[in-house]
């Protein structure tokens, strides 16, 4: 899953250019004053300012052609370029190349070449030691770029968003990289780190989606948040003994990561580091770690108390070691094809997202000395069917099982916990709570806006729901199949829900000199009250007489016809 990676950042430009820009902006005058009496010495091609004898690149003139290939000169009317300006050639979209032929260029401003779009090539000068901020930063076209050997930083988002950069050879020298470096390039499918750099930075190579080899240095120590992430191509991944920092979501959503193994002085991973890796099978840990340690493919401290990741490519069932006590928020998270769990008897807690979305999960005991539940504990677990939360269960916090759409039942074993909200929502059609005849802290036939009831207190209602292949909390006054008769009557009348039965009512009839109506009356747990009116709109039970029951269970009450209009009907009622 492809998640929001972090902006890209500038840094603003440093107090000294701005204090070289007002020097030239005073020079000014005698700038003018030198290109009006030298007017055949004025370049057709560049802009550019001056200090001493040196120029710095700010751009083409009004009347250059700024397309095709770009050669930046050693000289521009007689002065050495060293430098190129910031945001000097930014969106120049028709350029194509860019070279530095026979250039004294020393320093390149940031976003000098940003969104050149056109740009296919790229060779920067022999005496560059610092790609500056956002450089090429957008140049999608880009393909190739030579980087000069003496080059020791490339700075934040230099070649971000380069979609088309397919290699690149980073130069020995290299020691420092800036955030967002080769961001999204996308079809960058190789590199090797430079023996002399300490950090890979946040998101320096977060999007490069086609990247399948990483050459990681013996001397590398810190891998900054997100700087592998949507890697999707990395298959496997070794850390060096040296690296002792992971960030988080370092290696997030790399979607055919399958192996890790993590290097002998490792001692912090941070939070969601191989997250959303849904191919991720197994964690190998070097020997001598002093913070971690693996079993069965599974990750743990270095006590092996504390179980800190389940990979989550794991299939069928995971049995939990025994001395194992705690488990790390989002230990089973995403764990789609494990199917069941066995927890071992010392745990007392599951944190926040213990088993968040693990999808295939459909079978669960719960240990018997478990306290707590944490948020969204099994949020989003669609196989599970039933669940039963021992009586040691004090406290179950805000969404622990919402989105568990195959759940019915949650069983109480013990009086009512504390409660969270939304606990139990977008569960299953017919979710019901049971509890015990003592418990303590329930009510029925709701409790908390859930179905509720007591173990054992089955009644024919809910039998004869299930009997026609509905749940037993089914709402008594829907139609499932539209034919103008609620559930409830077809219950009451002792007629059958799977066929038409609008025909099927009870029918009133003359019987002498009596307005009768014969129906079914032995329902257990309805209350049946036949009632008469002359005009519609005031019922009363005055005035009538009732015959019944039969032997077939069926009551018959009459009203006398002796007035201008004899109204009669039956109210059906769930006994309460």
């Amino acid at each position: 899953m492809m998640r929001p990676l972090r902006p890209h950042t500038l840094p603003a430009p440093p107090s000294a250019r701005t204090s070289r820009f007002a020097m030239n902006r005073f020079r000014l005058p005698l700038l003018c004053a030198l290109v009006s009496a030298a007017p055949l010495l004025a370049d057709s091609t560049f802009t550019y300012t001056l200090s001493g004898t040196q120029a710095t690149l700010t751009g083409f003139t009004a009347t250059a052609a700024a397309s095709g290939a770009l050669t930046i000169p050693a000289t521009v009317d007689g002065y050495s370029v060293v430098g190129i300006a910031r945001g000097a050639f930014k969106t120049r979209t028709a350029l194509t190349s860019i070279a530095f032929t026979g250039s004294t260029v020393v320093q390149v401003g940031p976003q000098a070449f940003q969104g050149c779009s056109g740009l296919v090539s790229a060779s920067l000068p022999a005496g560059l030691a610092t790609v500056p901020a956002g450089a090429f930063l957008g140049c999608a076209s880009l393909t190739a770029v030579t980087l000069p050997s003496g080059l020791t930083a490339i700075e934040a988002a230099a070649f971000a968003d380069c979609a088309q950069l397919a290699s690149l050879t980073l130069p020995a020298g290299l020691t420092g990289l800036g955030e967002n470096t080769f961001q999204n390039c996308a079809r960058l499918g190789a590199v090797a780190l430079p023996a002399g750099l300490a950090t890979v930075p946040a998101h320096a190579f977060a999007g490069c989606s086609a990247l399948a080899s990483v050459t990681l240095p013996s001397g590398l120590v810190t891998i900054g948040t997100g700087a592998f992430a949507d890697a999707d191509a990395l298959t496997t991944l070794t850390l060096p003994a040296s690296v002792v920092t992971l960030g988080a979501e370092a290696f997030r959503a790399c979607d055919r990561l399958a192996t890790v193994t993590l290097g002998a002085g490792l001692v912090s991973i941070g939070t969601d580091a191989f997250a959303d890796c849904p191919a991720l099978a197994a964690f190998a840990v070097a020997a001598g770690n002093p913070a971690y340690s693996a079993a069965s493919g599974a990750l743990f401290d270095a006590a092996g108390a504390t179980l800190l990741r389940l990979p989550p490519a794991y299939a069928g069932t995971y049995g939990v070691p025994s001395e194992v006590n705690t488990f790390a928020a989002g230990a089973f998270a995403h764990c789609a094809a494990l199917t069941g769990v066995t927890l071992p008897a010392g745990l007392t807690a599951l944190p926040e997202g213990a088993f968040y979305y693990a999808s295939g999960l459909t079978e669960l005991t719960l240990p018997a000395n478990l306290v707590s539940i944490g948020p969204w504990a099994f949020g989003g677990c669609s196989a599970l069917g039933t669940v039963t939360l021992p009586a040691s269960v004090t406290t179950v916090q805000d969404d622990a099982f919402h989105y568990a759409a195959s759940l019915t039942r949650a069983t109480f074993a013990g009086d009512a916990p504390t409660m969270g909200t939304a606990v139990f929502d977008d569960t299953a059609a017919g979710f019901t709570v049971y509890y015990g005849a003592t418990a303590t802290g329930f009510a029925s036939p709701t409790w908390l806006g859930y179905a509720a009831q007591v173990l054992g207190a089955s009644s024919a209602l809910a039998d004869w729901l299930v009997a026609q292949g509905y749940t037993a909390t089914t709402d008594l006054t829907s139609d499932p199949d539209g034919d103008g008769v609620p559930l409830l009557l077809a219950y009451a009348f002792g007629l059958n829900p799977a066929t038409q039965l609008a025909a099927s009512l009870p029918q009133p009839e003359v019987v002498d000199d009596y307005l009768a109506l014969s129906y079914y009356a032995s329902a257990e747990g309805i209350t049946y009250t036949p009632q008469t009116s002359t005009d519609l709109q005031t019922w009363t039970t005055e005035g009538i007489t009732r015959i019944g029951p039969d032997a077939e269970g069926h009551t018959t009450p009459l009203v006398p016809l002796s007035t201008a209009r004899a109204l009669l009907r039956v109210v059906v009622q769930v006994s309460q």
